[in-house]
Parts: structure tokens; sequence; C-alpha cells
């Protein structure tokens, strides 16, 4: 009961905030964004995973698939690879094409109830039309776990991320974020985030992400 009530008033204050943050949003006119991600997580093995994501935005016409990989080498290492394929087809305009590879390691710690990670990332673009970009991403993500029941987890977290780009060696963007995640079931998580964008050559935008994750795992990486 004690964790149900936990989970209530967690649920509670993230819709509160969001409502909020979406509210100013529209107020200031800044366009805000839904994406629908269905995704498949495959854990190969204890130190390995693969995952794939599908995301839709209706609004913009968009489309992106993200395709990661996971190496964990101890409880405070997690080494990752992944490739970003994103489409988006302007009304009136020309439709425009993305290649992304990303090269990223993250150190996570415990401090008192959360988990933190800081995320540092090599993240090279290659549009269909333009120049290559090259950035540096860090993200530090705080997150507060806790359980429903016997076994399922839900958890709270906030980031912010920024990005370098060597390019024209300045920041030029940065992201901060609230969100929260539950395991439906034993092997099917939901995930709600609500993201804040200031971007230095392109306008301000709001992203709502909602995320369901189907979680499998082989033979192997239950042992």
């Amino acid at each position: 009961m004690k964790a149900e009530k936990i989970f209530y008033r967690a649920s509670v204050i993230t819709a509160i905030v969001s409502i909020n943050i979406h509210c100013a949003a529209q107020s200031n006119k800044t366009p805000t964004v839904t994406w629908f991600i269905p995704g498949v997580s495959y854990q190969v093995s204890p130190t390995l995973r693969f995952q794939d994501q599908v995301a839709f935005d209706p609004d913009q016409h968009a489309s992106f698939n993200y395709l990661q990989g996971f190496v964990t080498l101890n409880k405070h290492w997690i080494l990752n690879a992944g490739y970003f394929y994103f489409h988006e087809n302007n009304s009136g305009a020309k439709s425009y094409v993305e290649n992304d590879g990303y090269l990223g390691a993250s150190y996570i710690a415990t401090i008192g109830p959360f988990v933190v990670d800081d995320r540092n990332m090599l993240n090279s673009t290659f549009p269909e039309t333009g120049l290559q970009k090259n950035f540096y991403r860090n993200r530090i993500r705080a997150t507060l776990p806790f359980s429903i029941g016997s076994s399922n987890i839900a958890n709270l977290y906030v980031f912010d991320e920024g990005y370098y780009l060597f390019n024209r060696a300045q920041w030029t963007r940065n992201r901060i974020a609230l969100g929260a995640n539950y395991n439906l079931t034993k092997d099917l998580n939901l995930d709600f985030s609500y993201w804040k964008q200031d971007d230095y050559f392109s306008k301000k935008i709001d992203q709502l992400f909602i995320m369901l994750t189907l979680n499998l795992c082989s033979k192997k990486a239950r042992h």
C-alpha cells in the first residue's frame, strides 16, 4: 500500500509538471510535437544488449529508426554504439533525410536513493544534403527507482544534455527533460517524458516522448 501511494503521488506530480511545461510552451508559442516510439530490447548475455526503436511524429510527418548496442563492463561503466536514421516529409518542401553514428560511454553511480549516470557521446550526423556535423554530447541524468508490489519497478528521472559542435567549436544545443517509466509486465515497459530543447540553428521546440518497449532475454542472459 505504501508503494502504491508513492507511485500515485509521483504520477500526479509528473502529470502536473508536464501540464505546466506544456502550457508554458504554448503561451510562449513554442511548438510541441509528440513522438510515439514502439521498440524491442534483447538481452543477449549478462553483458550485451541490443535495442531497436521505431518512432513516428504525425505532426511533423517524421519518423526515425534508432538501433543501439550496449556492453556492460562492470557496475559503473557501460559502453554503447548506435545508428540513427531520420526522415521528415516537409509540406511544400523537399524531404529531409539524415544518417547518424554514435559512440558513447556512461558512468553510473548511486547517490542516496538516486541512480546518477553521466553519458559522454561522440555523434556524427550525415544529412542527405549539407555538411557533416560532429558533436560531443554530455547527458547527466538522475533517476529515482522504487518498487510497486513485489516485482514491478517504476522510475522518475530528470536529465540535462548539452551538444558541443566541433565544426563551430561551440555549444549549440541543450535539452532538459522530466520523465517516468513503469514495468507494465515483466517484459513490457512504458516510458513517458517531456523535453525542452533550445538549439542555436533552429527554433525552440518541446517534445513529448511516449515509448513502449518489449524486453526479451536469451536463456544465456538468465543464468
